[in-house]
């Protein structure tokens, strides 16, 4: 087996390139911890690694509501690298949005459509529903396709929740 302060870095330098690639932008990536054990059913040493992924966020608007409650974002840095030839399937977009910690738990996908980003390429406009017995808020839920990221979140109104960007 390597030595633990290689296998620390190797892990590390693996987590760096495969989050760069997928935010598009520069990352940190910080060690928490790590273990090195011996699994008496595998017969064999298993080293795990738990690390932070600390990436930058600029330019984020937090939206209020009259009681000084957070309603919902927008994440301008997300909206970057919004490419065109992305596709997002129904699955992919379920789950970009129930990842989404904002959003209430249950919450559900009641129409969606596809446009022009802010800064070019196709952005998902997605209208989101809390679920029943919780808030029945809905909110417009924007997601950069190339990058599988939510860029912001916003609340709507009754008016708003029929229209389409």
């Amino acid at each position: 087996m390597k030595p633990i302060p290689e296998l620390v870095e190797a892990a590390r330098a693996v987590a760096h390139s495969v989050a760069e690639g997928a935010y598009g932008t520069e990352v940190r990536i910080e060690v928490d911890n790590t273990s090195d054990d011996w699994h008496g059913s595998l017969l064999r040493h298993v080293f795990e690694q738990k690390m932070s992924l600390l990436t930058p966020v600029a330019f984020l608007d937090v939206i209020g509501d009259g009681a000084d409650h957070v309603v919902g974002y927008v994440d301008h840095e997300a909206y970057r690298r919004a490419d065109e030839a992305s596709v997002l399937d129904d699955a992919q977009v379920a789950a970009i949005v129930s990842d989404n910690e904002f959003l209430p738990p249950r919450s559900h996908i009641v129409q969606r459509t596809s446009y022009a980003g802010p800064e070019g390429g196709r952005l998902e406009g997605v209208v989101v529903e809390g679920a029943a017995g919780s808030s029945r808020r809905r909110w417009l839920v924007e997601i950069n396709i190339a990058r599988r990221l939510v860029a912001s979140v916003r609340p709507l109104d009754e008016t708003e929740a029929g229209t389409e960007q």
